[in-house]
């Protein structure tokens, strides 16, 4: 068996290289001549080149009397020059396609960036106008008392300045405003001090700025011009200034009070 199987396998050996490769005989017929034939040579359409010396040398079989040389003429292939061809597209096409994408991202990012910056300038407007908005508001809460204040202050002889920035500190314009302790209206009079400054109607604008400039009057000529100290008895009560020595008392919430209306008033 396997005998069989080695001689017929030398047998398609002895025609596939019959086939395949030119004899010695064939090349002289054929008028080459080796030292002419240049060094190197392609072997079966391959880029491979051998020598010129592996031409010469002669291989024999047993099953043929002919040498064999293992060469064959110097051709261009053209599945050669097909794969190039092939090659160089893709090449070229993975350059595309690359730039392609270089581009889009590009593009990507500059959209994002105009989204963005769109949206910033959106967002600018929108908090621009909400502050005009509330400025608006708080003009017009500020002038409907203005004509209120101006005449307390000129019957009272005390700075309008200051009685603007006691209410903006007591109630912020707001005339229906109550505190825990009973503090009622704009300059959230308690009820014991607007009995005493007659004040009727704590919950009317005109009467409640009325009696707290009466008494921001009393207590400005009992502390001789003083406005600090003013304020924090306005805020503290009398009683309380004088236990820490006619100074402003060390409570947290009236030292904070203090400050804010010193501050909208030097405005």
């Amino acid at each position: 068996m396997k005998l069989w199987l080695m001689t017929f396998v030398i047998t398609i050996l002895y025609v596939c290289s019959h086939n395949l490769f030119a004899t010695e005989k064939y090349f002289f017929s054929q008028n080459v001549n080796f030292n002419t034939i240049n060094q190197k040579l392609v072997l079966n359409e391959s880029t491979t080149y051998l020598h010129k010396n592996s031409y010469q040398k002669k291989l024999t079989s047993k099953y043929s009397t002919q040498p064999l040389v293992i060469a064959k003429l110097e051709l261009a292939p053209k599945s050669y020059q097909k794969r190039r061809l092939a090659k160089k597209r893709r090449w070229a096409k993975k350059r595309r396609w690359s730039k392609k994408r270089r581009w889009t991202k590009k593009k990507r990012r500059w959209a994002k960036k105009r989204r963005w910056a769109k949206k910033r300038r959106l967002t600018k407007k929108r908090r621009w106008s909400k502050k005009r908005r509330l400025a608006h508001k708080r003009y017009k809460k500020r002038n409907r008392y203005r004509k209120i204040i101006k005449q307390a202050a000129r019957k009272t002889g005390v700075d309008p300045r200051l009685i603007y920035s006691v209410i903006k500190a007591e109630s912020r314009f707001n005339s229906r405003a109550r505190s825990h302790q009973g503090a009622v209206g704009l300059m959230q009079l308690m009820p014991r001090t607007a009995k005493r400054f007659g004040v009727k109607n704590r919950l009317n604008p005109a009467s409640n700025v009325m009696g707290g400039a009466r008494y921001l009057r009393y207590l400005l000529n009992k502390y001789r011009g003083n406005t600090r100290l003013a304020v924090a008895a306005y805020n503290a009560g009398p009683g309380a200034v004088k236990r820490h020595g006619n100074k402003v008392p060390p409570y947290k919430e009236t030292r904070r009070y203090v400050k804010k209306v010193l501050k909208n008033y030097r405005k």
